[in-house]
């Protein structure tokens, strides 16, 4: 058992209060503990030369607390936050990713690093179905497009994201690649990229299951390095291709065949030779948003129809800058806009009165993801050798983080909604193990260092566990 009290001296402690023999028996019959948040505000008092040995927290809004433990041969032991709350960042200039808490902007660990020369240019988060996946036991895994530094040469590399390691990377055959997206609904990835000759844009299918590539499609035989981005639909069963100097957008339907993607005839919008589809996002009741980046036509779109062609197309606002990225919430009554330039380069944009408003970011905005709840705006800086990223609420407050990276932000990824993963302890005679609530995954195992494990107990940030 395990109480908590405040004294006067402002500080916090935890008390065993029974028998080491009794907390034992306690977890042994409970099995598996689970996270307890402890926030309290007030400060601490400097520790004492003669105090008892300590370790120091930090909790985004809470302040820095110092929890009393006993002594152990073991320093603490790093554990991940739980899994919706770890967001990634593509750092192009070390050619890796790297983990961060979403809410405080921590980095979690050191950064993954992708085999050599390559440099990472797209991220997508993918967390298996758990009713309609072949693959539903399978752990979250983050998928990375990067190009070769010296050949162009694209690849993907699959990175389990539960347990922070690469597990695949598979040469896509192709060159400049330029996104990659999955879905929450089926095993299935798309990557934007040209053939090899340099003659033909592509899409690339991936299954995720086998992490192999099944189809290619080349809609612009002769148009190289002419697709932005491809996104599914909330359903999984359309895909949206941007290509900006073709002014077109193009939809695929998924037929769940061996060679799922297929384009219906007649599908391809293609729009004024000012219209340059950037950024596609497409939101939870099936409507497109399309951001531009012709200078001469700097605007938000959203497309309401059955295909691209033929859809209702409507106007919602002219942007002051060219766009670099889109997302939308998942209301769809406001989106954000990142657009070039060093100051008023964030666009948030209310789509319910169509009207905006701007505010400088990062020097160079070129990165945005948006947390599953739409409660957190994550802004990267693409500034050749700028490190530094930001958390940025959406709601009233307006707070702002400011992160620093181990390298230069490309992209970011945040998890899924489809199941909310915690960490889980179980408490073993002479080790703990980790294990992920959602996918049942054995995240780490941590041992004793010698002797009994009596009590676990995990900081409220989720980033040490005290034995």
């Amino acid at each position: 058992m395990f109480c908590a009290c405040m004294k006067n001296t402002s500080r916090f402690r935890i008390h065993h209060t029974g028998s080491r023999a009794f907390c034992s028996k306690l977890l042994r019959s409970l099995a598996i503990v689970s996270i307890v948040v402890v926030a309290v505000a007030a400060p601490v008092a400097p520790a004492s030369a003669a105090s008892s040995i300590q370790s120091t927290w930090h909790r985004g809004g809470i302040a820095k607390m110092r929890v009393a433990h006993a002594v152990t041969t073991l320093g603490p032991v790093s554990i991940p936050v739980s899994q919706n709350q770890i967001g990634w960042l593509a750092l192009s200039n070390i050619g890796a990713v790297e983990a961060f808490n979403i809410r405080t902007g921590q980095l979690l660990d050191s950064p993954i690093y992708l085999p050599t020369g390559l440099v990472p240019v797209s991220l997508a988060f993918w967390q298996p179905n758990p009713l309609a996946s072949a693959s539903a036991t399978e752990d979250p895994l983050l998928l990375v497009v990067s190009n070769s530094a010296s050949t162009n040469a694209d690849s993907l590399t699959f990175i389990d994201a539960a347990r922070k390691t690469v597990l695949k990377t598979i040469a896509l055959g192709g060159t400049f690649a330029t996104s990659v997206a999955t879905n929450v609904i089926n095993d299935y990835a798309v990557v934007t990229d040209t053939n090899a000759a340099g003659t033909a844009s592509r899409l690339r299918v991936i299954d995720l299951g086998g992490k192999t590539a099944i189809q290619t499609l080349t809609p612009f035989t002769g148009n190289p390095n002419v697709l932005s981005q491809a996104v599914f639909d909330p359903s999984g069963d359309n895909v949206y291709v941007a290509a900006p100097t073709l002014h077109k957008i193009l939809i695929y339907h998924n037929q769940y065949t061996a060679s799922p993607l297929v384009q219906p005839s007649g599908s391809t919008y293609t729009g004024s030779s000012s219209f340059n589809p950037e950024s596609l996002v497409v939101g939870l009741s099936g409507s497109l948003y399309v951001a531009t980046s012709n200078s001469a036509l700097k605007k938000l779109y959203r497309f309401n129809g059955t295909y691209p062609n033929g859809s209702t197309v409507t106007p919602l606002v002219t942007l002051p800058a060219v766009a670099t990225d889109l997302v939308v919430n998942r209301a769809e009554t406001r989106a954000f806009v990142s657009m070039a330039g060093a100051s008023n380069n964030l666009a948030s944009v209310d789509l319910t009165t169509n009207s905006l408003t701007t505010s400088t970011s990062t020097a160079s905005s070129n990165a945005l993801a948006l947390t599953d709840d739409s409660g957190t705006l994550l802004v990267g800086d693409g500034t050749s050798g700028a490190t530094n990223f930001l958390t940025m609420a959406t709601g009233a407050s307006g707070q702002r983080i400011s992160g620093t990276a181990d390298g230069t932000v490309v992209s970011i990824a945040t998890p899924v909604n489809t199941a909310i993963h915690y960490n889980t302890y179980t408490v073993q005679t002479n080790y703990v193990t980790v294990v992920d609530s959602s996918t049942s995954g054995v995240v780490d195992t941590i041992a004793s260092g010698g002797g009994t494990i009596a009590c676990v107990l995990p900081s409220p940030d989720g980033k040490f566990v005290y034995l």
